[in-house]
């Protein structure tokens, strides 16, 4: 019986030439990744280390401020309750709400105004700039991120001390708080403002009825507006100072570094290669 021999096709041709090259200039390969490996050793040693802290929310529900017979309220208040800015039937701090305030620019920005950050933030730089400074914090600093499965959020700071990063992300929550409860108190005092000129306009018995309604709901969001320190997010984890810091990450880092070496050597191997190649011919 004949017995067939395959040859190497031209991809095991060319891995195997590759694999002798390597091994030809082994020495070469060998020195670009200990010195590779040796400058980031040398970066883990000077770069700065960064420590996060973090915060676990959940959204602060209270079934007290639903409003109750929602469904008769919105057949005959609608237009009403449209023109004063109402949500029957809805929390008045709404998750999304809630959600996209604590996630936004511009309470990025009114926490580091409010805690001086700007020259701690960009203190390197020459002219230091409130927008830069906030871009930082944001982009590279701070991270919001929402678990839909659980229905909590997190909330990331890092910073070169520990402290400070667990001082800061509990901040940050305590000023998400802050916004949406002052703008729950301001809408729900207009609201009743509203609420009160139009009940004083009409002598519909049911309909005023209906209005007392919404004013008691109402007064029960300015209650709790102005009694709950946790009033869009309560915590489940608050921020403490790590002991772990976050970056850089040792492993990574030597692991990017060897291949870098790799690289390096294998392309100079090559080069030598070819060089030695077009002398001889």
């Amino acid at each position: 019986m004949d017995t067939y021999i395959g040859h190497p096709t031209r991809g095991e041709m060319d891995l195997l030439a590759f694999t002798l090259m390597l091994w030809r200039h082994k020495l070469l390969v060998g020195i670009t990744c200990l010195l590779s490996l040796a400058a980031g050793i040398a970066y883990l040693y000077i770069a700065t280390p960064y420590y996060r802290a973090e915060v676990v929310v959940i959204p602060a529900h209270d079934d007290t401020m639903n409003d109750q017979g929602g469904g008769s309220m919105n057949d005959k208040l609608g237009g009403l309750a449209s023109l004063a800015g109402l949500n029957i039937g809805e929390e008045s701090a709404s998750e999304q709400t809630a959600d996209a305030v604590l996630d936004s620019r511009q309470l990025a920005e009114d926490f580091v105004k409010g805690n001086d950050l700007v020259p701690v933030l960009l203190k390197k730089l020459k002219r230091p700039t409130l927008w830069r400074a906030v871009k930082v914090f944001k982009e590279n600093l701070s991270k919001i991120k929402k678990d839909q499965n659980k229905g909590t959020t997190k909330i990331t700071v890092e910073w070169t001390d520990p402290a400070t990063a667990a001082q800061w992300a509990n901040g940050l929550l305590a000023l998400a708080n802050d916004e949406m409860r002052i703008r729950a108190r301001a809408d729900a005092s207009r609201n009743i403002e509203y609420l009160n000129h139009q009940l004083e306009a009409t002598t519909d018995v049911e309909l005023r009825r209906n209005i007392y309604d919404i004013i008691e709901t109402q007064m029960r969001t300015l209650m709790l507006a102005n009694g709950r320190i946790e009033y869009a997010f309560r915590v489940i984890d608050a921020g403490v100072p790590p002991e772990v810091k976050s970056r850089p990450q040792a492993v990574l880092v030597l692991l990017i570094a060897l291949a870098v070496g790799l690289a390096i050597g294998c392309t100079v191997a090559f080069v030598r290669e070819r060089l030695a190649q077009s002398r001889e011919a």
